[in-house]
């Protein structure tokens, strides 16, 4: 026969558990311990069981006080471009698009430099648009990819149908300069008239 629980903790002697006695109704609490709070005569249970029931209000000073009643305690230079002052609701922010101007300028540098090589013949005039079609536009279309990029990865981009085809279209334009200056140059140093 298997003996109870109350049995096993009210076994005395060696080997043993033996119950812990409740701690008295009166007299103090163990350090560490606090009495529950009692509850006060006329008050709700949940009032009673609320340790913050009795604390004093909290004062928000973001109110209005009768001085400044009426008026909105958000200032239009508070709230973001285009944000509606009387709610205070921010505008969206705005939308990034594709850098244009840098395509543009490379583009520009591009058509440059071939009407260089096209216009002056020679290795001079060769060497002008070779650097203009060359180094300078594709530098300028490095900066145009990386803005372009840092502006994609925020939240608030809208891609411009135009901006892919002008760069193809610079990068295109750039190849025939660069080709048509660099034949300038080498038929300038083969013939001997280069100095």
């Amino acid at each position: 026969m298997m003996p109870s629980s109350d049995d096993m903790w009210n076994r005395g002697g060696g080997g043993g558990f033996q119950q812990v006695p409740p701690p008295p109704s009166t007299g103090s609490q163990p350090p560490g311990r606090q009495q529950a709070a009692q509850p006060q005569p006329g008050a709700t249970p949940a009032a009673a069981a609320d340790p913050w029931a009795t604390a004093s209000p909290v004062v928000n000073r973001g109110t209005a006080t009768p001085s400044t009643a009426g008026t909105s305690p958000i200032t239009p230079s508070q709230t973001l471009a285009g944000g509606d002052a009387e709610t205070g609701t921010p505008a969206l922010p705005q939308t990034a698009t594709a850098p244009m101007p840098l395509i543009g300028g490379a583009l520009l540098l591009a058509v440059i430099g071939l009407v260089v090589g096209l216009i002056w013949h020679g290795a001079n005039a060769g060497v002008v648009g070779w650097l203009l079609a060359g180094p300078v536009a594709i530098i300028v279309v490095g900066v145009f990819l990386v803005v372009d990029g840092k502006r994609r990865g925020s939240g608030w981009y809208r891609p411009q149908e135009l901006a892919p085809w002008l760069l193809r279209v610079s990068v295109v334009v750039s190849l025939v300069a660069v080709v048509l200056n660099a034949f300038s140059i080498a038929n300038d140093v083969a013939r001997g008239r280069w100095t």
